[in-house]
């Protein structure tokens, strides 16, 4: 559905809903989020992921709005999920407001200033895992339907406000890849834009480098250490990785520098024998005009070149287990320019555009969605993602739900 951006909303609903908006609710709700340590059962045991979507359930009870709370995938990871709906008084489009609530673990507490799960604010800044990664883009969101309800505000589109789980891990044999994924799977989703809520500092992202993940087995012959023969299949892995990383990729102006990272080498099994197999894992992120294919036959490449100038070297397999393309929206569209609109209504400022390292499995679901247009857009700096002593700025999470509101606001379009 195409819009103008006359659609947006009027000067009076945008004094209503920031006049309605709470600071203080918002904070509070961010600081209740933060203490519930819903870490991803994966990742660690005790988790509270029930414990957090009853929460955010309960915050909608009190709104008064339309919810469907889904207990499926509860205790598996990838849930239970929560829907909440306003709007649709009129003839206008569904925006799609979602980020996650499961997190990583703290690791290493000592590390840490404060309690990890005690959601301190210390001169203006909350301390806790969650604050950025993506409680603070989820309580902003709820902050922001709470201004809409409190300000009386008819929306002609609807709004779609989805908080669920499994984004930090992914257990091989789930039914689900994560929450979102089972709601548009099984039909329980639809829109027209999506809003992805994670730490991008409050840029409008709308573009996205692709990545690869690359398995590589390295073959060795095992002999016994002293003497002196064999086929060490660690040091030709090692060569093999000093070839990976001379590939020429790319920078794209947007997107940044592509990289490539070595992020596991399993090998060897004990100390006085030769290796014979070694296993290396790769992260391959890269924007356009590079695809996935061409990434590919870049490393089968580097392979063949080393196999044919050391007749000791050999792979025993490669994998591709994660393919993702680039992806790029068009700034011009409707739900960038909605959120543009926004900024400049809530914050007196024009919000700048960026790219993000990833847009995850959105691609792979937004069609069956019938979702047009992805933006990520969130408080927050990405680099405090699953940091230690992770934090975020308490006014810049305030601009951010007000930004989430007035956006909904512009796209639906208001009565």
């Amino acid at each position: 559905m195409s819009r103008r951006l006359g659609d947006a909303a009027d000067d009076r609903a945008v004094a209503a809903i920031l006049d309605a908006f709470d600071p203080d609710h918002a904070v509070g709700l961010l600081r209740r989020l933060v203490r519930i340590p819903s870490v991803h059962p994966r990742l660690e045991e005790g988790t509270e992921l029930e414990t957090v979507a009853a929460a955010v359930a309960d915050e909608l009870s009190d709104y008064g709005v339309e919810m469907v709370f889904y207990p499926e995938g509860q205790g598996k990871g990838w849930g239970p999920n929560v829907v909440a709906m306003l709007g649709g008084e009129g003839d206008g489009p569904t925006l799609i407001l979602t980020t996650h609530y499961d997190v990583v673990p703290p690791y290493d507490r000592s590390l840490w200033w404060t309690d990890p799960f005690g959601a301190e604010v210390i001169d203006g800044v909350m301390h806790g895992r969650g604050t950025v990664d993506a409680k603070g883009s989820m309580a902003g969101m709820l902050a922001g339907l709470r201004a809409l309800v409190r300000s009386r505000t008819r929306l002609k589109g609807t709004l779609k406000l989805v908080c669920w789980a499994g984004d930090e891990a992914h257990p091989p044999d789930a039914e689900w890849f994560s929450g979102i994924t089972y709601l548009v799977g099984t039909g329980r989703l639809r829109g027209d834009a999506l809003i992805w809520g994670e730490p991008y500092d409050r840029r409008i992202i709308h573009a996205s480098r692709g990545r690869v993940w690359v398995n590589i087995e390295v073959a060795g012959v095992a002999s016994h250490a002293a003497s002196g023969g064999g086929v060490n299949a660690i040091r030709k892995a090692m060569l093999l990785i000093d070839d990976l990383y001379g590939l020429r990729l790319g920078e794209h102006p947007l997107l940044g520098r592509d990289t490539i990272n070595v992020g596991k080498i399993l090998g060897g099994t004990q100390t006085n024998i030769v290796p014979d197999s070694c296993t290396l894992t790769l992260d391959i992120r890269f924007g356009p005009p590079l695809t996935v294919d061409r990434v590919m036959e870049m490393v089968r490449e580097r392979i063949q070149t080393r196999a044919q100038g050391d007749p000791d070297f050999q792979v025993k397999q490669t994998t591709f287990p994660e393919r993702k393309e680039p992806a790029m929206y068009d700034p011009r569209g409707a739900v960038f320019q909605a959120m543009v609109r926004a900024g400049e209504q809530a914050l007196g400022r024009t919000l700048p555009f960026g790219g993000a390292v990833s847009f995850g499995d959105t691609s792979e679901w937004r069609e069956a969605a019938g979702v047009k247009d992805v933006c990520f857009f969130g408080p927050g700096k990405t680099v405090q993602a699953h940091a230690v002593n992770e934090n975020i700025v308490v006014e810049e999470f305030l601009e951010a739900a007000k930004v989430y509101a007035l956006t909904v606001a512009n796209y639906c379009g208001t009565l």
